[in-house]
């Protein structure tokens, strides 16, 4: 049959072809949802909050393995608390249960992503193929697996970019649902903020090329920041103090209030850090691939909405929407100045769109067909750096503890080992920098706390040695150090031992190398 007359798929056909995909590839990476990437200590973090939170039956409430490093209650990532509160309810305190609520929101992503593709290109398989392209993609799977807020914030900002992809004007009812999702983004982590920069950006684009108004701008603005006015309101609840201790907060931990311009100098390093995989303690894969096409798409499209923005305004406007988003996105890291790895993943959607965009600049069968090639190429690297990561097993290093320390005991040790102990009786090295602020020794701390046994990670020697370059991880240890190695000495007794080279060390350039991991358990006398 001609090309001409070839009848067209019905409108149902690639939704469910894709929907079909998504399905599969969930079910797929249920089965490495725990060995990739490493647990981190965020996570056990994160979660024991939450179980704490519930269990306390407040959510004013912090968490209970740091009782003398400085924390406050606040709202801001309350309603992915509440997740996780449902998701250890219903499969119990582990790190499995936690993933699964970051897998089932990577799922979503997908989903709203194809509707943005296929908005953006018209074709069902072109936006099939990118969706394959972003879902085999090394970062993604990170992101969408971390028991972290990330990929809930990536679900937000894929159900604006389905908004924003749209040809045409936006109607109120399109800002309406932007601040919506915005405003909604608030609840689970500071960086909606970057969600709102993306749809500013974005919007200012649309305002330019009269496809919206300024009082939809303004509207846009005031509802989302009514929305973001809701949380800070619940934040006074539960502290009255809230904007003095979350600064305090963010400038100990961070050092944010620093001036713009030096936050602005600090990208070029970030970026390095990203090229290099030059981590602290965070799994960081390797993305040059993905960094040289974004960079690539980014030039090309924006060539195009310069030389076609009258011939073709409406491909030119998509284009140089998604420029500004990922634009705004930038600009709002600059402002906040927290150049954390994991917040990378957040230029992978606009990125992957303009891609996308580009494979439409070179006919129809390119944009068909280049996003399967690019996916082939993705699912080889996620491959190669996520096979390694197979034969590593969370529940190995939990099980290791348990031959000495009973999940009811009372532990100093690193977070990491968090989701093994019930609630209320760990306590993380974290806590030691600030005994002298307390006016407490490291055996007064051990006795204040009932502590029966102290698990010494031989990573404290290695951060002694080589300190101050890790001081970022437990502190400055002079203040601890001596104090925590002659106690363990004198007043401790040794009850066993093991070695474990990937969970035994946070620090990410030493992982897997087998020259530190030995975890000595001492039983405080």
């Amino acid at each position: 049959m001609p090309a001409a007359h070839r009848p067209k798929p019905p409108a149902w056909l690639w939704p469910v072809i894709t929907g079909a995909y998504i399905l599969a590839w969930g079910a797929v990476n249920l089965g490495f949802l725990t060995r990739f990437p490493f647990v981190h200590s965020d996570e056990a973090w994160l979660a024991g909050l939450a179980r704490n939170i519930w269990q306390s039956g407040s959510p004013a409430v912090t968490e209970t393995f740091f009782d003398l490093k400085p924390r406050w209650p606040h709202g801001i990532k309350m309603a992915f608390h509440g997740l996780q509160i449902l998701a250890i309810r219903l499969g119990g305190y582990n790190v499995f249960s936690v993933r699964v609520l970051s897998l089932l929101a990577g799922c979503a992503v997908l989903a709203l992503f194809f509707v943005a593709a296929r908005r953006l290109t018209g074709s069902g398989l072109a936006a099939l193929g990118a969706v394959a392209a972003l879902s085999l993609d090394v970062q993604f799977i990170n992101a969408a697996h971390m028991a972290r807020q990330e990929i809930f914030i990536l679900l937000f900002m894929a159900a604006c970019l389905a908004i924003l992809c749209r040809e045409g004007p936006l109607s109120t009812g399109h800002i309406l649902l932007l601040a919506v999702f915005t405003g909604a983004a608030v609840w689970f982590h500071p960086n909606s903020f970057l969600a709102a920069c993306l749809c500013g950006g974005a919007l200012l684009v649309r305002w330019a090329f009269r496809q919206a108004s300024l009082k939809q701008l303004a509207l846009y603005v005031a509802l989302t920041g009514a929305l973001a006015g809701a949380v800070v309101a619940f934040c006074f609840w539960l502290d009255p103090q809230f904007p003095v201790h979350y600064m305090m907060y963010g400038q100990g931990e961070f050092d944010l209030l620093v001036p713009v311009t030096s936050k602005l100098g600090q990208l070029g390093g970030y970026f390095s850090r990203l090229w290099n995989q030059f981590s602290g303690t965070y799994y960081l894969p390797n993305i040059r691939v993905q960094l040289v096409l974004f960079c690539l798409a980014a030039v090309l499209a924006g060539f195009f909405a310069l030389v076609m923005h009258r011939e073709q305004p409406r491909p030119a406007a998509q284009a140089l929407s998604l420029l500004a988003g990922a634009g705004g996105l930038l600009c709002g890291m600059v402002l906040i100045g927290r150049y954390s790895q994991t917040n990378i993943v957040f230029f992978f959607l606009p990125g992957w769109l303009l891609v996308l965009f580009c494979c439409r600049l070179f006919g129809e069968w390119a944009a068909r067909l280049a996003p399967f090639a690019l996916a082939g190429l993705m699912l080889a690297l996620s491959v190669w750096q996520i096979a390694p990561w197979l034969n590593v097993r969370y529940a190995d290093y939990l099980a290791r503890i348990g031959q000495y320390v009973q999940p009811g005991s009372r532990v100093l040790g690193n977070l990491n080992a968090e989701f093994y102990f019930e609630n209320g009786v760990f306590f993380d090295y974290r806590n030691l920098p600030y005994l002298a602020e307390h006016g407490l020794s490291v055996a007064g701390y051990i006795q204040k706390n009932n502590i029966e046994y102290i698990l010494y990670y031989d990573e404290l020697d290695l951060i002694w040695q080589s300190r101050p370059a890790y001081n970022a991880l437990y502190g400055v240890p002079d203040d601890f150090y001596p104090q925590l190695k002659a106690f363990c000495a004198g007043q401790c007794t040794p009850v066993g031992s093991f070695f474990d080279p990937w969970y035994a060390v946070r620090i990410q350039a030493e992982q897997g190398r087998g020259e530190w991991g030995r975890v000595t358990v001492y039983r405080v006398n």
